[in-house]
């Protein structure tokens, strides 16, 4: 599958790696100021809660997705998700 944001193109998959990958790229603050990964069943859930009530997907978890989907297909893939 490919990604296309504006003129770039990403080549994505998805399979057992992603919620790996996902949770190498992404961390999320917790009670003491600790770091954990997060986990992609939370974004899939932020996704399909605002779709339910707005009809518009949750965007930032949503492109995190995609991010996961490019490092699965690419593991050196170097550019940063801020980037």
């Amino acid at each position: 599958m490919v990604i296309k944001v504006g003129e770039n193109e990403f080549e994505a998959t998805f399979n057992a790696f992603t919620p790996i990958a996902y949770s190498r790229c992404f961390n999320e603050v917790v009670d003491g100021g600790r770091k954990r990964p997060k986990d992609i069943a939370d974004a899939v859930s932020k996704i399909a809660g605002s779709l339910m009530t707005s009809d518009v997907p949750a965007i930032v978890p949503l492109l995190e997705i995609f991010y996961a989907c490019i490092k699965t297909a690419t593991p050196k893939f170097d550019t940063g998700f801020d980037e």
